[in-house]
């Protein structure tokens, strides 16, 4: 935010508008992109793409939050929830694939099998409250 109050764009205050305004609407359909890809096909890789997606929506809010700051605000919190959730859902995905490449150390134990059933619960659950947030942040 520091560096913003520095920054110039050499150009008036309509031309930024303009500028920041093509920017949300880019943003805006790469996030659409991405949620359709995430109801398509649900692979690691486009929910980290969302994940993404989220946190420029994040921070478009934050800039934005002076300007209109209760709707903003409320907007801001909600895709860094999105964000953490995101973030979590990658985080049991890692782990998943940690599980598989390394069997060795479960020493052919049912403990590997109960922790991977764990990570899909909880992946399944991550899952759907990602792509009902999503929804609302991008299209509520």
């Amino acid at each position: 935010m520091e560096a913003l109050k520095a920054a110039s764009f050499g150009s008036g205050r309509r031309q930024t508008a303009r500028i920041f305004q093509n920017s949300w609407r880019k943003t805006g359909r790469k996030a659409t992109r991405a949620l359709s890809e995430c109801h398509a096909e649900a692979h690691t890789d486009q929910f980290h793409e969302l994940r993404k997606r989220s946190q420029d929506c994040w921070m478009h809010h934050a800039l934005l939050r002076d300007i209109w700051s209760a709707a903003m605000h409320a907007k801001q919190l909600e895709a860094k929830a999105l964000v953490d959730v995101l973030g979590r859902y990658l985080d049991l995905s890692i782990l998943s694939e940690v599980t598989d490449r390394e069997p060795h150390l479960f020493n052919g134990s049912d403990d590997r099998a109960r922790l991977l059933e764990a990570i899909i619960s909880r992946q399944q659950s991550a899952r759907q409250e990602a792509l009902t947030k999503a929804r609302w942040i991008f299209f509520g």
